[in-house]
């Protein structure tokens, strides 16, 4: 057997094996592909499930228990018992304009009774807004 057989058989044999991985390799792919397309379509019928759930008791559940919890609870108690209730303020102290630097610094008002601050009245309106933007939106 010459050099020349021996070249070509370890040759064929090298680009039988590299053509071999590159059909694993694509076959890998292939498969990997169809996984998922089928993952995507399983979702796809789990999304299609969900829209056509029919809940209209949820989001005004959800509206109510959120401005009772964010709003009328948090009154109730101020009101109905002695909870003090703290408002922080930003204030800057010290400095002198152009040439030290104020600080910002927090300091905490006790406030007695019913308070309604701009979180609650902001909170209140968002609520709000989600819930009749749906009802409206729906119509």
């Amino acid at each position: 057997m010459g050099w020349m057989e021996i070249i070509s058989f370890a040759g064929s044999g090298i680009f039988s094996a590299v053509m071999t991985l590159l059909a694993e390799q694509r076959e890998y792919a292939h498969k990997e592909r169809l996984a998922a397309l089928k993952a995507a379509e399983e979702q796809e019928t789990f999304t299609q499930n969900a829209r056509q759930f029919k809940a209209g008791w949820v989001r005004p559940a959800i509206a109510l228990i959120a401005v009772f919890f964010i709003i009328a609870y948090p009154m109730l108690v101020a009101t109905f018992s002695d909870v003090p209730i703290f408002i922080a303020e930003k204030y800057l102290d010290g400095g002198f304009w152009p040439f030290i630097e104020a600080q910002e610094k927090t300091r905490y008002a006790k406030l007695p009774g019913l308070v309604i601050t701009e979180m609650h009245v902001s909170l209140m309106f968002a609520v709000t807004g989600f819930y009749l933007g749906n009802r409206i939106s729906k119509r």
